[in-house]
């Protein structure tokens, strides 16, 4: 299962095996006069191609949210898409509205949820999760074995580690699957999300933001006085989430063309792999900063965090 950046996969034809990763309704925003949008994607040696895409032939990955082995559900359709469906109107709220304080309670939480999963959305980060788990299921623990010892029934294997390896495999693409979906549902962090103050801040004299497969640029503490989470949702506004007013002053404080350079060099260069425009304006600083400057993902942090755990406990 391939990411795509176009038509390569021809998948057009079923749409259910196109799992975006970045969302058709959010990208239309970046739409030019003739339905496309500019795809800018680092192929090999710092090669960054560029080509003119329909919001819906980018930013997938077929069946990238259904187990490798049918193992679990599938999350696009019970999951993703249910959130993306209520995300839309949000948007469209939040691009018409004079103030998003004004949103109504439903579509507020429709957002808090949807951004919640842009931030753990990238194919990558669940490739990471799979990763771990396999890497905490690789061997029985003795207080395992012992359990086992003690419920076994008579037609199962003798041996505690041939039960194991006959199963874990689909055992732990299961475990990532409800590890990752616990994840990106947390209510917790939604709520968090939710509560914090909203605002829209609207470009002017003809400066644009670009967006990515990694859109959101966030502080990895969200409850913080200084904690805020911002996203480009079209050429000419910036959603804002933050605690502090002093963090809104800040922004707001900087002419158009410092915070759309700013915003877009943090968010092409945390791209994964694609980068999109809706003209070709921002060519030179696509090429040269797309995926340039990774930052650590919140899935890697808590990747680590998990490690460390496990470690402490001898596991």
């Amino acid at each position: 299962m391939a990411l795509s950046g176009g038509d390569e996969l021809k998948v057009e034809d079923d749409p259910s095996r196109k799992h975006h990763f970045v969302p058709e309704f959010y990208l239309k925003g970046w739409n030019a006069p003739n339905r496309r949008l500019v795809q800018y994607q680092r192929v090999y040696s710092g090669v960054v191609n560029s080509q003119y895409r329909s919001p819906g032939g980018t930013g997938y990955k077929e069946l990238g949210y259904s187990s490798l082995d049918g193992s679990a559900p599938s999350l696009e359709k019970r999951f993703f898409e249910p959130v993306d469906t209520a995300a839309s109107e949000a948007l469209d709220f939040l691009l018409r509205a004079p103030a998003p304080s004004i949103l109504p309670d439903r579509l507020r939480l429709a957002w808090s949820k949807f951004i919640m999963t842009m931030i753990f959305r990238h194919p990558a980060d669940l490739e990471n999760f799979r990763r771990t788990i396999k890497e905490d299921w690789h061997n029985l623990t003795p207080e395992m074995r012992a359990r086992y010892e003690l419920s076994r029934t008579p037609d199962q294997p003798t041996s505690a580690d041939e039960f194991w390896d006959s199963r874990k495999d689909a055992w732990s693409e299961r475990a990532t699957f409800q590890t990752y979906e616990s994840l990106v549902s947390n209510q917790k962090v939604i709520t968090t999300i939710k509560a914090m103050k909203w605002v829209s801040l609207e470009l002017r004299h003809n400066y644009h933001f670009v967006t990515s497969d990694r859109p959101v640029v966030y502080t990895v503490v969200l409850v913080n006085p200084d904690s805020y989470l911002l996203m480009p949702i079209s050429p000419t506004r910036l959603f804002v989430a933050y605690r502090h007013e002093m963090t809104l002053e800040r922004l707001r404080q900087l002419p158009s063309w410092r915070l759309a350079r700013t915003m877009n060099l943090d968010v092409i260069g945390q791209a994964e792999q694609f980068g999109y425009a809706s003209d070709r304006e921002q060519d030179e600083l696509m090429k040269e900063h797309l995926g340039t400057a990774k930052a650590k993902t919140l899935a890697l942090y808590l990747e680590e965090r998990r490690k460390i755990d496990r470690t402490r406990k001898g596991i």
